[in-house]
């Protein structure tokens, strides 16, 4: 009897103790779940708030997570990407099956268990960024690939500011390499009438005594002629430097009517000349209304200077247009230029043909280029020699704007 309620009292124990146990047990499980939870909902935090991109894909390349900032990249709310497949979704028709080729490599076993590469990312309106990866295998308790996590910092700024910083510097190299030819060059053509100043000036002050009247006004007479050329000359360099470091505005300009300014402007070169000009109407631009003037005036001046020996300019303004751009074209039949120099006429200071020949300071064609390049747009010659020139201004087809009935009638 005794032993058997000895027994009795053990299990009783044995069972309290059980039951304590399994109460530590449960407060210990709970315990560990609500750390357990609360790491998960840290981890999920970090996750949702990263400043990268970061997305969960399964080996198929579907998602199964995807942050905030990825949503934001993607111009899609994030929670809309589960499930969805991350090429069909982010990338271009032609570029998904390489990429599905790259990502495959990427969870076989034997391949490297990370990558970092850059590659573009479609946003929900059509737009491409470039995305710094840094994607890692997933794998179970295994070692079997059965997913990617991806984790990519959106570059695109950086990218396309370094290439504005790039471009910035090219553009300052070709200014300073233009900058020391424009300089030699300059010196060298101011050199000219200063050197005929001076000679013909010693001339006039060792004969002013001896020589005859009509010596001296010779003598009178080249010195005025130099000293014209230089006027013309420095007031073709000031015109140049300013331009060169000024910006374009943005004016409604009416080309017809800078047509017309222009004619006014050289009416007596016209009359003198005794030039035709045929001017078809012409659309209204966005631009700078006194460069653009500047522009047309020099191509027209151009046309009625470099004309053939007794036959009369005949010029042609008109104007065509495709999907791509406007042209502008001033048509001549003057003495047309060599297929090799059709470039060298915009240098600074260039010259095909002698003062003597041509009057001009070299200066006309290169300002005209360097205004079109103001305005995004290009300047280019087509001619045959002895076959008469065409100019033509290409200006983006975004320049053009509505315009008016041309106010200006053939001459």
């Amino acid at each position: 009897m005794i032993a058997l309620q000895e027994a009795t009292a053990r299990q009783s124990l044995f069972e309290q103790q059980l039951q304590r146990f399994n109460e530590e047990m449960q407060t210990l499980v709970a315990l560990r779940t609500r750390e357990l939870q609360q790491a998960r909902d840290r981890a999920e935090l970090y996750f949702d708030v990263a400043g990268n991109m970061m997305v969960v894909t399964d080996a198929a390349g579907r998602i199964e997570r995807a942050n905030c900032r990825t949503g934001e990249v993607l111009r899609r709310p994030s929670g809309s990407l589960r499930g969805e497949d991350w090429f069909d979704l982010c990338f271009p028709a032609q570029e998904r099956a390489a990429a599905r080729e790259f990502f495959t490599g990427l969870i076989d076993a034997g391949s490297d268990s990370s990558r970092r590469f850059h590659g573009r990312v479609m946003t929900s309106d059509g737009q491409f960024r470039t995305v710094a990866w840094h994607t890692t295998r997933l794998v179970d308790e295994r070692g079997i690939g059965i997913g990617l996590l991806g984790m990519g910092e959106d570059i695109t700024a950086r990218l396309e500011a370094e290439e504005h910083l790039r471009r910035t510097l090219d553009e300052l190299e070709r200014s300073n390499m233009g900058l020391q030819q424009f300089v030699h060059v300059a010196s060298h053509d101011l050199r000219e009438p200063i050197n005929s100043i001076l000679n013909f000036a010693k001339l006039l002050a060792r004969d002013r005594h001896e020589a005859d009247s009509e010596r001296i006004d010779r003598y009178i007479d080249f010195i005025l002629r130099g000293g014209e050329r230089l006027r013309t000359l420095v007031n073709d360099l000031l015109s140049f430097v300013r331009i060169d470091n000024s910006e374009a505005r943005l004016d409604r300009v009416d080309l017809n009517e800078s047509l017309e300014d222009t004619r006014q402007v050289l009416s007596d070169a016209i009359e003198k000349a005794g030039a035709t000009l045929h001017v078809a109407p012409l659309p209204a631009v966005q631009g700078d209304r006194t460069l653009l003037g500047l522009l047309l005036q020099n191509l027209v001046s151009n046309a009625l200077k470099f004309k053939r020996p007794d036959v009369a300019p005949v010029i042609r303004i008109r104007s065509e247009s495709d999907e791509h751009e406007l042209r502008i074209q001033v048509i001549d039949n003057g003495i047309g230029i060599a297929h090799d120099f059709h470039e060298k006429i915009f240098g600074v200071f260039q010259r095909l043909h002698a003062r003597s020949e041509y009057e001009g300071t070299g200066l006309g064609l290169a300002l005209s280029r360097r205004i079109a390049d103001m305005h995004g747009a290009r300047l280019y010659v087509q001619s045959e020699e002895g076959r008469g020139s065409c100019f033509v201004l290409a200006l983006p087809l975004s320049a053009c704007l509505p315009t008016t009935p041309p106010r200006m009638a053939a001459a």
